[in-house]
């Protein structure tokens, strides 16, 4: 590689510390930025993939590597995904993109994409900066720029909004399609569950802390982690 030239590799599966795989994007003079992974139950993975050169893509692996498709995005529209990443079972891949604009023109308003089998299903405007988005069977739900939830159907057709107040950082959705908020008011970690497009319930934990870096949900039990270590375990 050269002094102009950022490599990406993607690893496969990691088994007894030893990857199965790995494949490479370096050429000259280019560089090559990759999202988060995912990844799904029958071993496939997506990844999308940002130059500086020519197009983006978003990448169709197998469970061995093997490349499954390629779908091109026009690289100024398609900048800055990173986390915004999510897929359905059946292979469906979600993304989000941030609001993309210069002086002269706006390249991207925050859309949200829709994806399968290389052929993009939907776009829908969602206004700013998508930061999480959240999947459940029948749902697909984003957090834009911490300003609202924006709930859409498999078609993209939009089911609900629902306002939020700032402080949500960090969330999930169950397979019910209930999302579950967590942040920092006023120094310390609140929670809230949100369903419909309508708030179920809303609690502060009393835990301080400057940000709750990590929320998981597992058998009901919703686990959030602070910034200075601490992890809370609380009942839906």
């Amino acid at each position: 590689a050269t002094t102009n030239t950022v490599a990406l590799r993607v690893y496969g599966i990691v088994k007894g510390g030893e990857a199965l795989w790995h494949r490479d994007f370096v050429a000259q003079d280019k560089s090559f930025y990759g999202s988060n992974p995912v990844v799904l139950e029958d071993g496939r993975s997506f990844i999308f993939v940002e130059t500086d050169v020519g197009d983006n893509f978003l990448l169709a692996l197998g469970p061995q590597g093997e490349v499954l498709g390629q779908t091109d995005f026009i690289r100024d529209e398609t900048r800055g995904v990173g986390i915004t990443i999510a897929a359905s079972q059946d292979g469906t891949v979600f993304f989000g993109t941030p609001r993309i604009e210069d002086i002269n023109k706006v390249y991207s308003p925050g859309w949200l994409y829709a994806v399968s089998q290389g052929k993009v299903l939907w776009r829908v405007q969602a206004g700013q900066r998508i930061e999480q988005i959240f999947f459940a069977p029948g749902l697909v739900v984003a957090n834009v720029l911490r300003s609202k939830l924006l709930a859409l159907d498999m078609q993209g057709n939009e089911l609900w909004q629902y306002k939020l107040s700032g402080w949500e950082s960090n969330g999930l959705m169950d397979n019910r399609g209930r999302v579950y908020m967590a942040g920092v008011l006023q120094g310390t970690i609140w929670i809230k569950a949100v369903a419909g497009g309508k708030e179920v319930w809303e609690f502060n934990t009393g835990q301080e802390a400057a940000s709750a870096s990590f929320i998981a949900l597992v058998n009901g039990t919703i686990y959030v982690a602070s910034n200075d270590g601490k992890l809370m375990a609380i009942c839906d």
